[in-house]
């Protein structure tokens, strides 16, 4: 009888402590199951992410821009740009890939008098590009297209014979050539306006714009470059 009674003790202690082991097996297969299927969900949600983010370039440069009545030779660029009257500003513009948004905005104050001043405007606001060999190209051909804006306005206590503010409205479009030299963008691109008209529906002056504007333009480039 001892002897059964001992081996019934044996076997109700060897039988809690054997389904404690396997209880402990089975969590740490459930745990293996979880961290794989984990990582197997997170891989192909976050790496799409961060190549969309790789394709993303931000370009910010300050500009230099002058109207032609039509297309000007490298000569008359120069001495336009050299003559103190062309407008100063700064553009930006989001690429992905190949596409794009941006805007430019240049002014020019030309003093009246001791008081008084004339601010000359010409911006073009937003624009949709297209970079042919895409954004992050060391050598960038482009082509933009968008509306703009040009005015301009007295700024002074003086009365004046002549309209205080002119404003004219315009489409654009433009060609270009841009180099990325790691983060240094430089370039120059020359737009075209088919026509122009002053705002409908008010007595606001118009503004008379060229047929055509140059711009030259030296910034950052902030993306992934080739």
């Amino acid at each position: 009888m001892k002897a059964i009674a001992l081996v019934l003790a044996i076997l109700c202690l060897a039988i809690p402590a054997s389904a404690h082991d396997h209880h402990r097996g089975d969590v740490d297969i459930d745990i293996d199951i979880e961290v794989d299927g984990e990582a197997e969900v997170a891989t192909p949600s976050v790496v799409p992410a961060l190549k969309a983010l790789s394709d993303v370039n931000v370009n910010i440069v300050g500009l230099l821009g002058k109207d032609f009545i039509e297309p000007p030779t490298v000569d008359q660029a120069f001495s336009a740009l050299r003559d103190g009257m062309a407008l100063g500003g700064v553009g930006w513009e989001v690429v992905i890939r190949r596409f794009g948004l941006g805007g430019t905005y240049l002014v020019h104050f030309e003093p009246d008098s001791n008081d008084s001043w004339w601010l000359d405007w010409e911006t073009q606001p937003i624009f949709a590009s297209y970079h042919i060999l895409g954004g992050v190209a060391k050598i960038d051909p482009f082509v933009d297209a968008g509306l703009g804006c040009a005015g301009r306005v007295y700024l002074g206590p003086t009365v004046i014979s002549s309209d205080r503010l002119g404003i004219s409205l315009y489409p654009f479009a433009s060609a270009g050539l841009a180099l990325n030299l790691d983060t240094l963008r430089i370039g120059t691109k020359l737009s075209f306006m088919p026509w122009q008209g002053r705002i409908p529906a008010t007595t606001i002056a118009g503004y008379e714009v060229g047929a055509c504007q140059l711009q030259i333009f030296a910034g950052v480039n902030l993306g992934r470059h080739q």
